[in-house]
């Protein structure tokens, strides 16, 4: 997940902050409910890397 946010961070980079925001907002619209939950989840600290496959499956973080 810290990778994925590094990425986040250089990507947008130099960018507009509307242009950024846009795309927080498409991916957020993204996510399902099914991945919200697993997210929410106070276990989630135990299946880290289960969890973490998911969500790059499902394209949530690259």
């Amino acid at each position: 997940m810290i990778a994925n946010v590094t990425e986040l961070s250089e990507r947008v980079r130099g960018t507009s902050l509307a242009i950024t925001v846009n795309e927080l907002i498409s991916v957020l619209k993204s996510i399902s409910p099914a991945d919200v939950e697993m997210l929410a989840d106070p276990y989630r600290a135990l299946d880290n890397e289960l969890i973490d496959n998911v969500l790059v499956a499902n394209n949530i973080v690259k």
